[in-house]
């Protein structure tokens, strides 16, 4: 159990903060248009995943409420990128954070009951689309 806990808590803490990453991106949608939605979106989203994240152990049910919140703001941006090549990675990035956070929710009340390696797999989707968001918006 200790080890799923230290697990979800880290893959939590990691997404509370991945936005930030994003914060590079900047520019006019074309490409520029794109990143711009991105930055000024996540912005707002990352707080409210940090404050979300701050109370997964304490209000694991108001933390899940926020967490969906935030996935479906996720959701939202990617639906507002539209520039090919930014809409793909930002797409890959939103479907890895919408299957963390279906893992991470259906896990806060029993922590043994994680699929690790799906968790895995979307954490991977996750980061390789930050990876080529990050090509996109530098």
């Amino acid at each position: 159990m200790k080890k799923s806990t230290a697990r979800i808590a880290a893959i939590a803490g990691a997404l509370a903060l991945v936005p930030a990453g994003l914060v590079a991106c900047s520019g006019g949608q074309s490409v520029a248009d794109a990143c711009q939605i991105i930055e000024d979106e996540l912005n707002t989203v990352q707080m409210e995943a940090q404050e979300a994240m701050g109370s997964i152990m304490t209000d694991p049910e108001g933390a899940v409420t926020a967490l969906e919140t935030v996935n479906n703001k996720v959701q939202e941006i990617d639906g507002q990128v539209t520039q090919e090549d930014v809409s793909a990675a930002f797409s890959e990035f939103a479907d890895g954070y919408g299957q963390i956070i279906v893992a991470v929710t259906a896990s806060a009340d029993d922590p043994e009951a994680i699929d690790i390696t799906a968790l895995d797999a979307a954490q991977t989707s996750m980061t390789n689309g930050l990876t080529e968001l990050q090509t996109h918006c530098g």
